[in-house]
C-alpha cells in the first residue's frame, strides 16, 4: 500500500520587497513528502532552500511574501494559517533543525530551561513530568550525561553536543516531520557521521518523515530517499536517489556530482562549477538559469525557459536535454 502524502507544495511563488518593488526568490515550487520518507534538497548556497524551509513553518522575514501557491499539510493550507493556529503546529508536528544551533539555543538559559519548556508549552506536561522526559529524549540522541547536562549552557558543550540538544528539543513532541537545514554542515567528519546515523535511526524507529537540506550530494546519497536538486529558486531536477545517481540528466546535477571528493580522485584537480548563481536582480524568465554556467548549453537556453520533462515515473528534469529522455 502506497504511504499517504501528508505534505505538498503546490506552485509556490515568494518574493522579497524592495524599494522599487519585489523580487522573486522561488518560482513554481513544487513537490510532496511520504509519510516516514527521508527528502534531500540539495543545491549550492542562494538556491533557495532555506527560504522554502521557512514558508513551511511560517517563519519568514518581514520583508518576504507567498504571492502564489499552496502549502498543504494533513489536508490544511498552512500559508494562510492564523499565527496562533501555526505555532501548535510549529514544533509539535513540525519541528525544525538549524544549521548552527548556537544561534538557535538561548546562551543565558541551561541546556534543562530550554528543553523543557518546549515540552511543558506543546504537551501540556507538568515540570517534574517535562524534566524527565527531557532526560530520556537527551538519552536517545546519545548524550548520555544527561541529568548534569540540564544544568549546563550551549558555551560548555561541544558543536556536536549542541547539535543532538537541537534534535532532542525537534524530537521531544514526537513530530511528524522533522525540516533538518544542513545540520551537519558546522561538524567535522566524524561527528556528521553520527549526526546522520541518529538521523536514520529516528526515521525508522519513529518512522518520522525528514526533510533533509544539504549542498551535499554525498550526504543526501547516504541519507534520503529521493531528491530535490534546487538551483536559483526553482526545482531543475527530482527523483529517487539511486535514479538520480544512475541517470543524472541536468547539468547542474552533474556539476554537483563531480564536485563529490573520491577516492578514484586522488591527486586530481576537484571540479567546480563555473560562475555563480544570478542574484534575485538577474533572474530572467526567458532563458534557462544555469544556462550562463552550463557546458552543454545551446542557442534556444538563452532564450526560452525549459519546461519540466518526465523522464521516468518519478525522475522529472528541467532541461531541453531531457526531451529525448522523456518516457
Amino acid at each position: 500500500m502506497e504511504k499517504e502524502k501528508f505534505l505538498e507544495l503546490n506552485d509556490l511563488y515568494l518574493e522579497f520587497k524592495v524599494d522599487k518593488g519585489s523580487l522573486k526568490a522561488l518560482e513554481g515550487i513544487s513537490f510532496y513528502m511520504k509519510k516516514g520518507e527521508i527528502l534531500g534538497l540539495v543545491g549550492e548556497s542562494g538556491c533557495g532552500k532555506s527560504i522554502t524551509a521557512l514558508s513551511i513553518v511560517g517563519l519568514l522575514p518581514n520583508t518576504a511574501k507567498i504571492s502564489k501557491g499552496e502549502i498543504w499539510f494533513k489536508g490544511e493550507t498552512l500559508q494562510n494559517m492564523k499565527e496562533e493556529n501555526l505555532r501548535k503546529i510549529r514544533g509539535k508536528e513540525i519541528s525544525m533543525i538549524f544549521q548552527e544551533p548556537m544561534t538557535s539555543l538561548n546562551p543565558v538559559l541551561n541546556i534543562g530551561e530550554q528543553v523543557m519548556e518546549h515540552a511543558m508549552l506543546h504537551l501540556d506536561i507538568s515540570r517534574s513530568e517535562a524534566r524527565k522526559l527531557a532526560i530520556e529524549m537527551l538519552k536517545s540522541v546519545g548524550l548520555s550525561r544527561a541529568e548534569e547536562l540540564l544544568k549546563e549552557y550551549p558555551h560548555q558543550l561541544s558543536g556536536g553536543m549542541k547539535q543532538r540538544v537541537m534534535i532532542a528539543l525537534a524530537l521531544i513532541c514526537r513530530p511528524e516531520l522533522i525540516i533538518a537545514d544542513e545540520p551537519t554542515t558546522a561538524l567535522d567528519v566524524t561527528i556528521q557521521a553520527q549526526i546522520l546515523d541518529l538521523l536514520k535511526k529516528i526515521n525508522k524507529e519513529f518512522e518520522t518523515s525528514i526533510l533533509f537540506i544539504s549542498h551535499d550530494l554525498g550526504v543526501i546519497n547516504e541519507l534520503c530517499d529521493r531528491v530535490l536538486v534546487m538551483y536559483a529558486g526553482e526545482i531543475v531536477e527530482s527523483a529517487k536517489v539511486k535514479d538520480l545517481f544512475i541517470n543524472p540528466i541536468h547539468p547542474y546535477t552533474i556539476g554537483l556530482m563531480d564536485s563529490i571528493p573520491a577516492p578514484e580522485k586522488k591527486g586530481k584537480e576537484l571540479y567546480f562549477i563555473p560562475g555563480r548563481i544570478p542574484g534575485l536582480e538577474e533572474r530572467k524568465g526567458d532563458s534557462c538559469r544555469f544556462s550562463p554556467r552550463c557546458p552543454k548549453a545551446q542557442d534556444i537556453c538563452f532564450k526560452e525557459h525549459p519546461k519540466v520533462y518526465d523522464v521516468t515515473g518519478e525522475h522529472k528534469a528541467m532541461c531541453i536535454l531531457a526531451e529525448k529522455e522523456e518516457s
